[in-house]
């Protein structure tokens, strides 16, 4: 079935572009020339709620209840090997204890308040001797609702639903990293993109479907016109934006719930303006209601689940589910694959990363390949890792290393766990901190301040200052408070701006 289907758009003739008055070359009616339509002409979602216009956007539809209340189904762990010597190459750069590891460009919400050397270390703490850390997935709730399988995601925040045993060792491994449950269990998969290949354990191959939706809907619409389009001509539809991720966001979106507000939003990113969204994602985002809603009606008992379990708009959910089900039914047939030429160690939404050796890679690829169509990505070279890192952060010193920054994390975690236990009295552990503490200039404390004693029981504050050491006389007592504050926010997770 996936192979005819991945040879089915190949073989399917390119539509013209070509388009008349009022009427597109797919038969699909256009909104007047140079305007955006209202979103009732496109009606891919429903009216917008109170609470969501004020953000500028419909709710999600797909988020489900992430809630400290739901109970994981399908869990289980697998070993993920690590690079480790990239790994403590990445950590020991002193920017590493200054730029923060944000998960997703843009994102605020994706920062969770650690830099990237901290998050680095408690990788560090998970692995054992070869190497490898114990990661957990779990099934998504599109899944579990439905009682099918849909994608896998990485990590847990609770261990509600989780095996006793799994739920055991989750608890010792939260001791061993001197965190929460979700720093104990997430994976490479959760990182972003540039740290995560860098991390990934030598000798393997990132192994990705390529449009895995798009074929999903193939196989249950095959006379879909646009979508059929889109599949022949990715590089044009690209064009629409400048920019191929957020070409994907924008296509992948509206083929899941995505509606008008989706489009402009994504479009807004590229720095295009209503009048300058192309009729061919109109078409598309009205061929996608159509779609959906055939979906909905062909599996009107999903649509009653999601519709129980307070989805706004089933209907969605159902199209969702099912992109994902054949994706993840394709890539059980690729890790079948993958498992006899190798070891799969980690998994994404549409692919996995399997180690495997040189000499059997191309004959596992050529098998996958007659399973779907892929694309592979090698683990990126630390070379290539600390280029982008300059470039992205070209205001830090990426060349100079820090010694002992792993007893230097050892004591911050004591820290934390002594703060977030309501301790308060603990001047020692927080003395030998403060000196390694790396201020906003990019030096450590002890580089930039030092104690002279003035009597035998009186000391002075010295700070470095325009080449010359000066004595911060009333000031050194606020400034010794303002480094130790800092020190604690760094300790306990949070940003040098927040309180």
């Amino acid at each position: 079935m996936f192979r005819s289907m991945k040879r089915a758009a190949s073989r399917s003739p390119v539509v013209s572009n070509q388009d008349t008055p009022g009427e597109s070359s797919h038969g699909i009616a256009l909104p007047p020339s140079g305007a955006a339509p209202r979103a009732e002409e496109h009606p891919t979602g429903p009216p917008a709620s109170a609470a969501s216009k004020k953000k500028g956007k419909r709710s999600s539809t797909l988020d489900c209840a992430k809630s400290a209340g739901r109970t994981y189904t399908g869990v289980f762990a697998i070993e993920e090997g690590v690079n480790l010597d990239a790994l403590v190459a990445l950590a020991s750069l002193r920017a590493a204890d200054t730029v923060p590891l944000v998960y997703r460009e843009g994102e605020a919400d994706e920062y969770r308040g650690n830099t990237l050397r901290r998050e680095l270390y408690w990788l560090m703490r998970r692995l054992n001797s070869h190497s490898k850390m114990q990661t957990y997935w779990h099934d998504t709730c599109l899944g579990s609702l439905a009682g099918v399988q849909g994608r896998r995601l990485p990590g847990l925040s609770h261990t509600s639903g989780v095996p006793e045993a799994l739920a055991n060792k989750i608890e010792d491994l939260e001791g061993q990293v001197g965190s929460c449950t979700w720093d104990a269990t997430k994976g490479l998969f959760t990182f972003p993109k540039w740290l995560r290949n860098v991390l990934r354990a030598p000798g393997g191959i990132d192994v990705d479907q390529s449009m895995s939706h798009c074929f999903a809907q193939l196989e249950r619409h095959p006379d879909a016109v646009c979508l059929r389009y889109y599949v022949n001509n990715r590089a044009e539809c690209e064009g629409f934006t400048g920019d191929r991720d957020l070409a994907k966001k924008l296509f992948r979106g509206l083929m899941n719930g995505g509606g008008a507000n989706h489009v402009m939003s994504i479009m807004g990113k590229a720095g295009k303006t209503a009048d300058q969204v192309p009729a061919f994602v109109w078409d598309f985002a009205k061929e996608q209601t159509v779609l959906m809603q055939k979906d909905a009606d062909a599996h009107p008992q999903l649509a009653q689940v999601f519709r129980a379990n307070g989805y706004h708009w089933p209907a969605a959910a159902v199209q969702s589910l099912l992109n994902e089900r054949h994706e993840r039914a394709v890539l059980n047939l690729m890790e079948n694959v993958a498992r006899q030429y190798g070891e799969v160690q980690s998994y994404e939404h549409d692919g996995l990363y399997c180690v495997a050796h040189e000499h059997l890679r191309e004959t596992m690829m050529n098998e996958m390949r007659q399973i779907a169509s892929v694309s592979t990505q090698a683990p990126a070279s630390l070379d290539e890792t600390l280029q982008y890192l300059q470039t992205k952060f070209p205001e830090h010193d990426w060349s100079v290393r820090d010694e002992g920054w792993e007893e230097l994390e050892d004591a911050r975690i004591e820290v934390r766990q002594r703060c977030l236990k309501g301790e308060t009295n603990f001047p020692k552990l927080i003395a030998d901190v403060v000196p390694h503490h790396v201020t906003s200039t990019g030096y450590q404390v002890r580089e930039l301040m030092k104690a002279i004693p003035v009597t035998a029981d009186r000391m002075t504050l010295m700070t470095y200052d325009n080449g010359c050491w000066r004595d911060l006389g009333a000031v050194a007592a606020a400034t010794l408070e303002d480094v130790i504050r800092d020190v604690l926010k760094k300790c306990i997770g949070k940003r040098p701006d927040q309180g």
